[in-house]
């Protein structure tokens, strides 16, 4: 395989395990746990310094518990994972005499068939395995396709594959009219080349893109509702305000594609790689997720399973500024909760500015503007990421309604309750004093002698409680 762009391919190999006596014309088929369930021919990764052989032989016995002998090369396949091209060299294979089967990894292989060629070659899920066992076992060219394939093809569709393409470069105007007057025909794009391709507002419901070259593609406000994407290469593709619900992402290379306002309700991710990713506002009801790698094909894979996150989980591991921001977000910040009143406001920015001093990042969170479900929503989260919160409940209601949902449910969390010397304590506190994370009322008189107390009354006293309820989290095991 030629390289492409300076990126040598990804070389694997496997075998063609045929299989003799009881199992006379069969060959072993696996499923793959961590590709949602792909069936394919046993096959791995070369390692450093191992001749092709050898990572067949050794593949081959891993997947399927067998220890294998190779008769003849059967063949290579060829196609892209992720960003770089991926070549795959075959072996048609004996199981050795002696041999047993043993277990196998259960978390990689979730079953290993016998099957005939042609029982096989309809089971196969890529269409680049079942050319080979066609070609290898001189098949028939009619054959049942997989029906993972087939449930987005319509098969009376009078117009072949190239048709298709071309229309399609025609615009979205001549296609969504074709697509009108032909309501019951899903296109065939299969392995289509549309690279850079002018794609927005086009009806592509239902239609078969898989193993297709979509990157750099404009598709914003396209419908792919049902498509199958299945391995396609959607890499730095505009997927802006993109109906994808229900579509068939398996596999598929979305690398440094942007992801805004699209819509994945029910659609399936499995397996597919989001290096680089920009997901923003997507909806995600019942959709699969599992096992999305978040690194390129030249690092160790990691796998998450939540794409929205994917993007976070790989600079924090990657990023020192990120981690460094981390390690501020859990070690310095200090929420402050109170009322933007003219009155009180002087005294709210003195106490953020000496904690600033201090090397404290403080947030200020005003309750002077109207509530609403998103300002609890982001009080708690903001509760949750702070060291410890410091709550002025002077002439302050709804600092006491907020406080009803910190202090049980973050428990971790200190929380100093300061109030004006002349007010008095509301008769809520009695219930705030039951919890471990809620410190002594401190009283002040004025704004100086609050600042001038700050250290020794207010962070003090929290900051030993942050030591305090760390210790007893560790000792009961939360």
């Amino acid at each position: 395989m030629k390289k492409q762009r300076g990126v040598d391919p990804i070389l694997a190999a496997g075998g063609i395990v045929r299989g003799e006596g009881a199992n006379a014309g069969k060959i072993i088929l696996v499923r793959r746990r961590r590709y949602g369930g792909d069936v394919g021919l046993p096959k791995g990764k070369k390692k450093d310094k191992e001749d092709l052989r050898t990572t067949a032989l050794r593949e081959v016995k891993e997947e399927t518990g067998y220890d294998v002998e190779i008769v003849k090369y059967a063949g290579k396949t060829r196609y892209r994972a992720g960003r770089r091209p991926k070549e795959v060299s075959y072996y048609i294979m004996k199981v050795s005499a002696s041999s047993a089967p043993k277990p196998v990894d259960g978390g990689e292989i979730d079953a290993v068939e016998w099957m005939t060629t042609s029982d096989a070659r309809a089971r196969l899920t890529h269409s680049k395995d079942r050319n080979l066992i066609a070609a290898v076992f001189n098949l028939p060219r009619k054959y049942n396709p997989h029906p993972a394939e087939d449930r987005h093809r319509h098969r009376d569709a009078p117009m072949a594959n190239d048709e298709h393409v071309a229309l399609l470069k025609q615009g979205a105007a001549a296609w969504n009219a074709w697509r009108d007057k032909n309501p019951n025909i899903d296109p065939d794009l299969r392995e289509a080349d549309l690279r850079g391709t002018n794609l927005r507002r086009v009806n592509l419901r239902r239609a078969n893109l898989s193993e297709a070259n979509i990157r750099r593609a404009d598709l914003r406000k396209a419908d792919l509702t049902r498509a199958n994407l299945r391995d396609a290469l959607l890499g730095r593709a505009h997927i802006l305000d993109v109906s994808l619900t229900e579509a068939d992402l398996r596999g598929a290379s979305l690398e440094a594609a942007a992801l805004v306002d699209t819509d994945l309700t029910g659609a399936d991710l499995t397996g597919s790689y989001v290096y680089g990713i920009s997901a923003w506002r997507l909806k995600l009801e019942n959709a699969k997720q599992q096992n999305l790698v978040i690194t390129r094909d030249d690092e160790p894979a990691i796998t998450v399973d939540n794409i929205e996150i994917a993007q976070f989980i790989y600079l924090m591991l990657n990023n020192e500024k990120v981690r460094d921001a981390i390690d501020t977000i859990t070690s310095k910040v200090v929420l402050i909760l109170g009322r933007f009143t003219q009155e009180r406001k002087p005294v709210l920015e003195a106490l953020r500015e000496e904690l600033r001093q201090r090397k404290y990042l403080p947030i200020l969170f005003d309750f002077e503007k109207p509530r609403s479900r998103n300002t609890d929503e982001t009080i708690t989260l903001l509760a949750r990421m702070a060291r410890f919160v410091v709550a002025d409940i002077s002439d302050a209601k709804s600092v006491l309604q907020e406080l009803r949902a910190i202090v049980p449910d973050l428990p971790s969390v200190p929380v100093q309750p300061i109030i004006l010397a002349m007010q008095e304590e509301p008769g809520m506190f009695d219930f705030y004093r039951n919890f471990r994370s809620f410190l002594n009322v401190h009283r002040y008189a004025s704004q100086e002698q609050l600042i001038a107390d700050l250290a020794e009354k207010v962070i003090r006293p929290a900051e030993l409680k942050v030591l305090d309820l760390q210790g007893f989290n560790l000792a009961h095991g939360a």
